[in-house]
């Protein structure tokens, strides 16, 4: 989408919540918009909003803890959002898969299997309990290979970061 366009997309969201300003669902899309525009602090705004309007849903905490990922790549900072939800709402699966995917990256395996096992029973459809169970599978099997091979938390979460650096500086066009 053009910039044009986009920004033309952004002001009928932003008229839209003008006129219902209580409608979480469109809040929650124009914040998704907003981050797609990399404008993350607007975005992040919007989330807060979402969560003062609704603070009920764990999801809007996975989708605010998934723009801080992406916005400041801040593992802690998106845990504490994470568990703040879970508090809230303890049968958010998407709380949980994303607690487990950030357990991993820290080499937390037993941490990320029980939320794993989790978001399983949480599952609501066979596709969705498929990729839990592979998910499930993989942590179980790193955590026996960290295990056989003496790899200590640190050297994975070593590993992470200098993965996402790279990453980083790829999709900044650095070499």
């Amino acid at each position: 989408m053009d910039a044009e366009r986009a920004n033309s997309k952004l002001e009928e969201m932003k008229k839209l919540i003008s006129k219902f300003p209580r409608c979480v669902e469109s809040r929650t899309v124009y914040a998704q918009m907003l981050a797609e525009q990399s404008l993350f602090s607007e975005a992040d705004d919007q989330f807060l909003e979402v969560l003062r309007l609704s603070p009920g849903s764990g999801m809007f905490y996975a989708q605010r803890a998934m723009l801080v990922l992406r916005w400041k790549q801040d593992r802690e900072m998106a845990v504490e959002i994470l568990k703040e939800g879970i508090k809230i709402d303890s049968q958010c699966g998407t709380i949980h898969e994303l607690l487990s995917q950030l357990a991993l990256e820290l080499g937390d395996f037993d941490s990320a299997i029980v939320h794993l096992e989790r978001a399983i029973q949480l599952s609501n459809n066979l596709i969705e309990r498929k990729h839990l169970f592979g998910l499930h599978m993989g942590a179980t099997a790193q955590r026996e290979v960290c295990l056989i091979y003496g790899i200590s938390r640190e050297e994975i979460k070593a590993w992470h970061e200098a993965c996402q650096a790279k990453m980083l500086m790829a999709m900044q066009g650095v070499r």
